[in-house]
């Protein structure tokens, strides 16, 4: 197979409409707390160093 450099996980922030309140489901990062701990199951699983699992995060997507 190839060889893996690194893996890049790219998530977007999650804020909540202005007009409602602060909600637990609209954490900034929640989508970054519910894949967690992927870099570690990925590195683990793909035999790569934790530090070739990366995250990023994006303004849209």
């Amino acid at each position: 197979g190839l060889e893996v450099g690194e893996i890049v996980i790219r998530f977007r922030r999650n804020d909540p409409p202005e007009d409602w309140p602060q909600q637990a489901i609209h954490t900034p990062l929640r989508w970054l707390h519910e894949i967690f701990p992927i870099d570690e199951v990925l590195a683990r699983d793909l035999g790569l160093e934790l530090d070739q699992v990366r995250f990023e995060q994006v303004r849209e997507g």
